[in-house]
């Protein structure tokens, strides 16, 4: 279904600021926190698309409402007045992407002509759902062609710098860039720190091949994935963001990784999510709620880090952390809470979405899967306790639902916690760790003694991601007797 965005001219709250934006036209997606200045004007767009879309918490200023979603922005035109101290008249190099904006387009005038110097003009498609379609856009908008069943918007993006090479832009106020697909990493600016996440826009495939394909390679766009690639384009977009706030000045050495440059979150990501329990047990911010599966497994059972017990009669306990978004205390906010950024890793599915819809209650970023641990018998030993997570529970099999991504490097630090230890789970693609920043990290695997109860076929999607295990000797298309379940976990360095 197609989300509904709208744009409302207005006027930001005023603030001083100490340097101003280069003299060039050109428009932001607008954060929480308003427009860098007074004089940027504002408008929004709307779109009509599926139920679940999202905007990251307490950074855009955007709203959905069922199938209508609303993006706001904020515009700036080459003549608007600065009150502060003059910039440099050009964008700096570097790589990163803008919205293309004219306040004053003419006729049949080049779209390509119209980014700011030492940009390249590139475009997408967000398919809109058909059927009750009511999008909408109002004020001064980013430059796109808006159509009732989809909206094509024109971006400028540079890729002429290297994203550890901090660029000089005002300092005054939060702002939004965004990364291009061909580095997938955001630009640093001096003076702020910056947290890379994404918009989920739930859109649908019924133009996929109206549009033509892409502008990649020849120039490239700001970074986006799909659930699902349909022809040229698909259904389920996940539109990479670069969120810049203010922060003291922090040392850095010449060698550092571009993303520690950010300080190590104290709070876990605003999402709902579960995490094998390491042996140290949960970590301890608040959010997290114990709980335990019981398994009858065979007696080869293995389960190093994790927190869990095996027995000579083939009864396995393995405990979980169930992470709880409406738990997470009220001390915590954009600045100092952690994101799940691009990367390749997974964790079990926390919660079932307001849709009702198994494969579209992942966070934002990560795809949809389940994992099967047969039992070696039918028994009313197996049970479950407090926070586990979702999937589905019987006597002979338990399967498990999980969340996973595959859009970053795994050698790319993300941010997370650092002050307690954890579990993440590879993905079947990569079967490595991902490395978190200030955390050490060991590839471990679990052998789970599994039997073949034959009673769930394995899955056979390849658009959908897994986790990393193996099944020793799979049954007609079911699981199996016998599994390495891999892991990864996460110590302070």
């Amino acid at each position: 279904m197609l989300g509904q965005i709208s744009l409302l001219l207005g006027v930001c709250a005023y603030s001083a600021a100490s340097s101003c934006w280069p003299k060039e036209n050109f428009a932001l997606i607008q954060p929480q926190t308003g427009c860098p200045d007074g004089n940027w004007l504002t408008g929004s767009i709307t779109n009509t698309l599926h139920k679940n879309s999202s905007f990251p918490e307490d950074l855009v200023n955007g709203t959905v409402e069922g199938q209508h979603v609303t993006t706001r922005f904020c515009a700036h035109s080459k003549d608007q007045k600065c009150s502060g101290t003059p910039g440099s008249a050009n964008f700096p190099k570097g790589t990163y992407c803008l919205w293309e904006y004219e306040p004053k387009l003419r006729t049949r005038q080049r779209t390509e002509e119209i980014c700011p110097v030492g940009f390249q003009w590139s475009w997408m498609n967000i398919d809109d759902i058909n059927l009750h379609n009511v999008n909408s856009h109002e004020g001064a908008i980013p430059l796109a062609e808006y159509f009732s069943h989809s909206t094509v918007p024109y971006f400028c993006c540079r890729d002429d710098g290297e994203a550890k090479d901090a660029i000089e832009l005002p300092t005054d106020n939060d702002f939004i860039l965004m990364p291009t697909m061909a580095k997938k990493a955001c630009q640093e600016v001096k003076g702020m720190t910056v947290k890379k996440t994404s918009i989920y826009y739930s859109t649908a495939d019924e133009e996929a091949t109206v549009h033509g394909a892409p502008t990649v390679p020849d120039s490239t766009p700001p970074e986006y994935s799909y659930d699902q690639v349909v022809a040229n384009w698909g259904r389920g977009m996940h539109f990479a963001i670069c969120y810049y706030s203010k922060a003291p000045h922090v040392a850095k050495s010449k060698n550092a990784v571009a993303s520690s440059a950010a300080a190590a979150p104290v709070c876990w990501p605003k999402d709902d999510f579960v995490l094998l329990q390491a042996k140290a047990g949960c970590p301890k911010d608040g959010s997290f709620t114990p709980g335990a599966v019981k398994h009858i497994f065979g007696t080869k059972t293995t389960i190093p880090a994790v927190s869990g017990t095996t027995s000579e009669n083939g009864l396995t306990t393995i405990k979980y952390c169930k992470h709880e978004a409406a738990k997470q205390p009220k001390s915590c906010n954009h600045l100092n809470t952690g994101s799940f950024g691009a990367g390749s890793y997974c964790f079990f599915l926390g919660s079932i979405s307001d849709t009702g819809i198994f494969d579209k209650s992942c966070p934002a970023g990560f795809n949809y899967n389940w994992v099967v641990l047969d039992n070696t018998v039918v028994a009313n030993a197996t049970s479950e306790t407090g926070g586990v997570p979702e999937g589905e529970y019987y006597h002979a099999s338990i399967v498990y639902y999980t969340c996973c991504r595959n859009d970053g490097d795994v050698n790319v630090p993300i941010n997370l916690p650092k002050k307690d230890n954890f579990i993440l789970m590879p993905t079947m693609e990569e079967q490595k760790c991902q490395t978190v920043n200030g955390m050490k990290v060991e590839y471990l695997n679990m052998m789970l003694d599994t039997g073949d109860m034959n009673f769930i076929p394995m899955l056979n999607n390849a658009t959908w991601m897994a986790n990393d295990y193996h099944v020793y000797n799979p049954a007609k298309g079911h699981w199996g007797p016998q599994m390495d379940f891999k892991i990864c976990h996460y110590t302070a360095k």
